[in-house]
């Protein structure tokens, strides 16, 4: 049968190639790949095409049925970060791996990348992973470029730990390579062009776990807000893990939505809520801690609820709809998954428990919190109660 070869072109030095690619590339009849990558073997007398991800598809089924051989330039390594994501149709294909850059970083630096916790923002707009692994202190590597400058990315570390250290490299293996250590501070003031593919090695930081902000951190209106306590054991009963998808009916002002969204930065969380007002406040709070994996929907549950799976749901608040909400979730949430609702009244309670018990969860964790507090700047310590809240907590069977 003919073959189509997706070869690891390494950080873009020949010299990094394995030698059964560079034979590969000899053998093939077609090669494709981007201009940069074409230009390296433009000596050799063959059809050479740019890469097309719209026609990519029929291309190489065209070529598959017409030539022995085609071979396909991935930059770096193919299994790490590269458009061999995007392949999931039924062809014959082979990879030859390779070095990637971040390998070649690391050897560079000379230190071992087993533990490293890798990060790919180039290209891709999502942050949450990467402010995550700057609050836990993690030791990384961070491919940058494209939406993402490494000097946004430099000041975003430089606002979380500015004395920690890390270096840059731009143009790896290449004659014009260029690598600077220092603090990340000292690093934002490095000029890079926003579309160049530079990698970023920080350094171990302070492990400081995922915590949780105090009351007086949120902007705040006159929305219904949960206290610091109630989120900290919402966020508890969900048993929550980084790549979860999770619903949220009734987001409030948007407290217990950043607590969840930090704790699934992989992941996505929808965020129910009918209150225009306070759809505007979750986004607000979302923009002040730089919370970028939420989803809000201004609506109301269950009709406007997305009609997809779900790992967790947090019902928060009903709108007068909760025994069609808790029928609803029944449906959407994943087997094992797990609902948490609270509650201010027995009537909610209860209602809360006689749905949950007609439909197929396991048996209920039922409770109720009540919270004081005491301001240890007060002289005489005064004891200050909180409502209290209930709590359910049910498992798809």
């Amino acid at each position: 049968m003919n073959r189509i070869v997706f070869i690891s072109t390494g950080p873009g030095n020949p010299q990094y190639l394995l030698p059964m690619a560079h034979q590969v590339i000899a053998q093939s009849q077609v090669l494709i790949g981007r201009p940069d990558l074409l230009d390296l073997w433009e000596h050799q007398n063959k059809v050479k095409l740019t890469v097309n991800m719209n026609s990519l598809f029929h291309q190489l089924i065209e070529f598959q049925n017409k030539h022995e051989l085609t071979a396909v330039l991935i930059s770096g390594d193919a299994t790490l970060f590269s458009l061999l994501n995007n392949f999931h149709f039924p062809l014959n294909i082979e990879v030859i791996p390779g070095i990637s850059s971040f390998q070649y970083f690391c050897s560079r630096l000379k230190i071992n990348w087993n533990t490293l916790k890798i990060i790919n923002l180039h290209g891709n707009k999502k942050l949450s992973p990467f402010i995550l692994a700057l609050e836990q202190g993690y030791e990384m590597m961070v491919f940058t470029g494209g939406l993402h400058s490494a000097t946004d990315l430099l000041k975003i570390a430089a606002l979380v730990s500015p004395n920690r250290r890390g270096t840059l490299g731009v143009n790896l293996s290449l004659p014009e390579e260029f690598i600077q250590s220092g603090t990340v501070q000292e690093l934002c003031s490095t000029h890079l062009s926003k579309s160049d593919l530079v990698l970023i090695y920080l350094s171990p930081g302070e492990r400081k776990g995922i915590g949780f902000f105090e009351d007086e951190d949120y902007i705040r209106t006159n929305i219904p807000f949960s206290k610091k306590e109630t989120r900290m054991m919402v966020c508890s009963l969900l048993e929550l893990s980084p790549a979860m998808t999770v619903l949220e009916i009734g987001g409030g002002s948007g407290g217990i939505t950043i607590d969840i969204a930090r704790r699934i930065s992989e992941g996505i969380l929808f965020s129910l809520e009918k209150n225009q007002e306070a759809c505007q406040l979750i986004q607000q709070n979302c923009e002040r801690f730089r919370i970028d994996n939420v989803q809000c929907i201004h609506g109301t549950a269950p009709n406007d609820i997305p009609q997809k799976l779900f790992d967790r749901i947090f019902i928060g608040g009903s709108g007068g709809s909760l025994s069609s909400i808790i029928d609803n979730s029944s449906k959407l949430l994943k087997k094992g998954g797990i609902l948490v609702m609270t509650a201010l009244s027995l009537l909610h309670v209860t209602e809360g428990i006689n749905r949950i018990k007609n439909n197929p969860f396991q048996p209920l964790s039922i409770f109720q919190q009540s919270i004081s507090r005491i301001d240890p700047n007060d002289k005489n310590l005064m004891v200050k109660s909180l409502n209290p809240i209930f709590f359910i907590k049910a498992v798809k069977s």
